[in-house]
C-alpha cells in the first residue's frame, strides 16, 4: 500500500495568482480550511498491531501550477480557501507521542483549493527535493489508552556487530 501526502510549510508558502494581472497573496490573507488528519492516516488507523510502516519524507522546493474557471478580474484573497492540517484541537500529549503528527501538523495541503466554491485543477507539479528522511514505525497497542499508536523504530546508523533487531522482537517489545 502506498499513500502520498503533498503539503507546504506555511512559513515558506508563496501564492501567485495570474488572471488579468499577476498578484502575490500571503497565507495570512486566505482562508485556511481544516482538513481531517484522520483521512490522511486512514491506512495507518486501520492497521493491525504489529504492522510496520515505512515513512519517507521529502523536503525541498516545489511549484504547483493550478487552473480554474474563475473569471473574476479582481481576486479577493479572503475568498480563496486552502486545505490545512490543523492539530491545535488535538491533545498535546497525543501529538508528542505520535511522531507522524509532527510531520503533518500545521501543513497547507495542495489537494483542497477553492475560490467561491470553485475547485482548481492541477496542471503541473515540479519538485526539487533537498532532504530525504526515512523512518520505520510499528503499530503498537497502548494499554493505558486502549488505542493503537505508532512507535518509531530506531534503525540505520552505526551499530556494533551482532546487535541487529529481529522484526519478531519488535512485536514483543
Amino acid at each position: 500500500m502506498h499513500t502520498e501526502i503533498q503539503g507546504v510549510e506555511p512559513e515558506t508558502c508563496k501564492l501567485k495568482i495570474t488572471n488579468s494581472k499577476e498578484i502575490e497573496i500571503s497565507l495570512d490573507e486566505v482562508t485556511l480550511k481544516n482538513r481531517k488528519l484522520d483521512e490522511r492516516l486512514e491506512d495507518i488507523l486501520d492497521a493491525k498491531v504489529g504492522e510496520i510502516f515505512f515513512v519517507k519524507t521529502f523536503q525541498g522546493e516545489a511549484l504547483w501550477d493550478f487552473d480554474s474557471y474563475v473569471d473574476e478580474e479582481n481576486i479577493e484573497a479572503n475568498l480563496l480557501e486552502l486545505g490545512y492540517l490543523d492539530c491545535s484541537f488535538m491533545d498535546k500529549y497525543e501529538i508528542m507521542r505520535e511522531d507522524i503528527y509532527d510531520l503533518l501538523c500545521d501543513t497547507v495541503t495542495t489537494d483542497y483549493i477553492r475560490y467561491r466554491g470553485e475547485g482548481f485543477e492541477l496542471l503541473d507539479f515540479v519538485f526539487h527535493p533537498q532532504h530525504t528522511f526515512s523512518q520505520l514505525y510499528i503499530v503498537k497497542e497502548d494499554p493505558i489508552l486502549e488505542a493503537k499508536i505508532l512507535q518509531k523504530v530506531e534503525s540505520g546508523g552505526r551499530r556494533l556487530a551482532g546487535t541487529d533487531i529481529d522484526v519478531d522482537d519488535l512485536e514483543n517489545n
